[in-house]
């Protein structure tokens, strides 16, 4: 506690990124989520973060404090301006973000382009399940077909009920049919 309260008095009459991600180090040794958050946003309102690491710790902070909006406008900043790799694993990030926020009209691009970057089927197997929320069935149809072709699906029996929940909105009810009875018959075999 004396620490955070030396901290604290260094960032009032000399605010610097050190001092302030130092006291946000601190806080949450000392458990408290919401002050440590304050100290890291402070440091980030005054452009002081510009490390991915210190940037990705500012958006899981935000996830954790339930303000996704934030955690992806951060993220997505980053990106922008090349603080954040874009990789599949911080695009699958910042649309998990916005479709945490209900912004799913942002969180789609965001997963189709983590769904575009990886080698394995799970992010197009996320990105299905976007379009279904958004009543893009046909889109959900195709991202699940690719998710179960390309493999490395958690829940690949999921994937095939978002196929079959796509395709049924769609009026194609017999391979709807057929896809929904492939689940049954795999459930039956165990």
């Amino acid at each position: 506690k004396k620490v955070a309260w030396v901290l604290e008095e260094l960032t009032r009459r000399w605010p610097k990124k050190d001092y302030l991600v130092q006291l946000s180090a601190i806080y949450s040794e000392l458990n408290n989520e919401q002050r440590q958050l304050s100290a890291l946003e402070a440091a980030y309102v005054s452009d002081m973060l510009i490390r991915q690491q210190d940037l990705l710790n500012m958006a899981y902070l935000f996830l954790g404090a339930d303000v996704p909006y934030k955690a992806a406008k951060v993220i997505s900043k980053g990106i922008k301006d090349k603080n954040i790799e874009a990789s599949a694993k911080h695009y699958k990030l910042l649309g998990t973000a916005y479709r945490a926020a209900q912004e799913v009209d942002k969180a789609i691009p965001a997963m189709e382009q983590a769904a575009k970057l990886s080698p394995k089927g799970e992010n197009w197997a996320r990105l299905a399940s976007v379009y279904l929320d958004d009543d893009q069935y046909a889109k959900a149809a195709n991202a699940a077909r690719l998710a179960l072709k390309k493999g490395g699906v958690k829940r690949a029996d999921n994937t095939q009920i978002i196929l079959g929940m796509a395709l049924f909105n769609q009026g194609k009810l017999a391979e709807s049919r057929k896809v929904f009875s492939a689940i049954t018959d795999k459930r039956r075999d165990r």
